[in-house]
């Protein structure tokens, strides 16, 4: 049974030192975790070039020539 006198929590050093670990902790964990974010957005970029490229494989197989480039004086909104 505890007595009424008694205070219960924790020291001032205490939540100084659990403060200091968590600081040194947290910037370690969002650098391995930014670091995995970029190595996944690079994985998926490679992996989108390597789609467009053989889709321009095929149509240079089916059509045997190089899709032409639009004219760089045409508006965006043109059909050709």
């Amino acid at each position: 049974m505890r007595r009424p006198d008694s205070q219960t929590g924790f020291t001032l050093p205490e939540v100084a030192t659990v403060l200091v670990i968590i600081g040194l902790i947290l910037p370690l964990i969002f650098a391995a975790a930014r670091t995995q974010l970029l190595q996944s957005q690079v994985s998926k970029s490679k992996a989108n070039i390597e789609q467009v490229k053989l889709a321009l494989q095929r149509y240079v197989a089916s059509t045997g020539r190089m899709p032409c480039p639009a004219a760089v004086n045409l508006p965006q909104t043109s059909p050709n």
